[in-house]
């Protein structure tokens, strides 16, 4: 017989007299960003003294200088329709910075 015959005669009675059984649906993906788990982003350009390309903006560049407590970091733009070249390290044109496969994808159309 019933364990608790009592308690799913309340339940029958609230739910009128039809006693639906939850969803079987899966619950929906957590892929809820975890700050806890993200790696900050290096809070210097700096990898080797001089200048230094910033990988996401090509408008503009980075010279660094080391000193004992870390990196010192200068930004500079470039001048209008060039880019900086991850390869040359200068300001250069554009379409010659854009010509190199790989290089500065969010500048170059």
């Amino acid at each position: 017989g019933m364990k608790n015959p009592l308690m799913t005669n309340i339940v029958e009675v609230l739910s009128g007299g039809i006693y639906t059984k939850p969803s079987t649906e899966p619950p929906p993906p957590t892929t809820t960003w975890d700050p806890s788990r993200s790696t900050p982003e290096p809070t210097t350009h700096c990898t080797v003294p001089g200048p230094n390309p910033d990988k996401k903006d090509c408008t503009h560049y980075y010279v660094c200088a080391e000193n004992p407590a870390g990196w010192i970091e200068y930004e500079y733009d470039c001048p209008a329709n060039t880019l900086f070249s991850p390869v040359a390290l200068i300001c250069d044109w554009k379409d010659s910075v854009c010509a190199v496969e790989g290089q500065c994808a969010n500048d170059c159309p």
